[in-house]
């Protein structure tokens, strides 16, 4: 991974682009989050989104230092968020772990 990364800081190609580096697998953020509670034997709670991102938005305006997320933030969960794949990318991700791989090697 911080192969990838350097290549691409040093790279005038990669400068003023979204580049996806995430890994050999694409997850939806409720399955990565589902895949990550799972793996602690923990359960996932579903709650409305936008009651969520109304009520931390109201938050924000005092307790913004010390939230874990943002009101924004909260959009990464209902929203896909795509980004065209570049061929050099997915030569470092073969080498890379997949969340599984990651997670059992973590339990280890």
């Amino acid at each position: 991974m911080s192969a990838a990364l350097s290549a691409i800081l040093e790279d005038p190609a990669f400068t003023g682009r979204i580049v996806e580096i995430g890994g050999p697998e694409i997850l939806s953020i409720e399955k990565l989050l589902l895949k990550i509670r799972s793996g602690k034997g923990a359960s996932v709670i579903h709650l409305p989104a936008g009651l969520m991102a109304a009520g931390v938005g109201l938050l924000e305006k005092v307790l913004l230092p010390v939230l874990p997320f943002t009101a924004g933030q909260i959009a990464s969960f209902v929203n896909d968020g795509t980004v065209e794949r570049d061929p050099r990318v997915a030569e470092w991700q073969v080498g890379m772990q997949t969340l599984d791989q990651m997670l059992a090697s973590s339990r280890a």
